[in-house]
C-alpha cells in the first residue's frame, strides 16, 4: 500500500496506521482481521479510510471493487468531525 499511495495524505494514513500496529505489538498485542480484502478509499468528505471486505466463492472482486466504489461516494468518516 505505501508503494502505491497517490498523494502525500494517503500516504501519511498509511503510515499512521503502521505506526498504530507497531505501537500494539511492542505491547504485546497482535492484529488480526476478519476480512482479506482491505481497500484504502477517500470518502466524500475528502479523508481516506479503510474499507474491508471479505473476498471468496461468495463475494467477487468485482462486486468489493463495486462495494469499495459505493461506500467512497456515499459516505463521510466515521470517526470525524465532519462525520457529526
Amino acid at each position: 500500500m505505501i508503494k502505491t499511495a497517490t498523494c502525500a495524505e494517503e500516504l501519511e494514513y498509511i503510515m499512521t496506521l503502521v505506526q498504530r500496529y507497531d505501537e500494539r505489538k511492542e505491547k504485546g498485542f497482535t492484529l488480526e482481521f476478519a476480512y482479506n480484502m482491505i481497500y484504502i478509499v477517500r470518502l466524500t468528505c475528502g479523508h481516506f479510510e479503510i474499507f474491508q471486505t471479505p473476498c471468496n466463492e461468495h463475494y467477487s472482486l468485482q462486486e468489493n471493487l463495486k462495494n469499495a466504489k459505493t461506500h467512497a461516494e456515499t459516505s463521510k468518516c466515521t470517526k470525524c468531525i465532519c462525520n457529526w
